[in-house]
């Protein structure tokens, strides 16, 4: 029976070279289009998903508008976790971090730059689950 199929297929694909080619190309890029977004969702899927209770994380995203523009940014103005935690009783804790870029450290007069600064609050460690490599 397969075999049929197939010696019908190619019949087709001999007699219709052009209309074949055109069908083989739109499945070609139907399926390289389902691959991409399925790579997509799985990587969006599975972000942060090492730390332990991430079923209670949550991301607060700040929208402003400015002028004729919106903003979207993930960062939110520094009184907004405190607000939050003592207006809902339903957060346990929050976690407020900020990206600062290269920074300048001085000890014992000595500077030193150190590269991808994180300022964090002292609630990072009960919150997220990151394991520490030193300090």
């Amino acid at each position: 029976m397969f075999r049929n199929y197939l010696k019908i297929a190619i019949r087709s694909l001999l007699k219709h070279p052009l209309y074949a080619l055109i069908n083989i190309l739109g499945l070609s890029v139907g399926m390289v289009c389902f691959f991409f977004i399925f790579l997509y969702v799985k990587d969006e899927l599975s972000y942060d998903r090492y730390h332990a209770n991430i079923d209670r994380l949550y991301r607060l995203n700040f929208y402003a508008k400015l002028g004729e523009q919106l903003a979207h940014t993930a960062g939110t103005p520094k009184p907004a976790g405190p607000m939050f935690k003592q207006d809902i009783p339903e957060i346990e804790s929050y976690c407020r971090l900020r990206s600062w870029g290269d920074f300048v450290v001085r000890y014992d007069n000595q500077s030193f730059k150190e590269e991808k600064v994180i300022f964090a609050d002292s609630t990072l460690f009960r919150v997220f689950s990151f394991k520490l490599l030193e300090g």
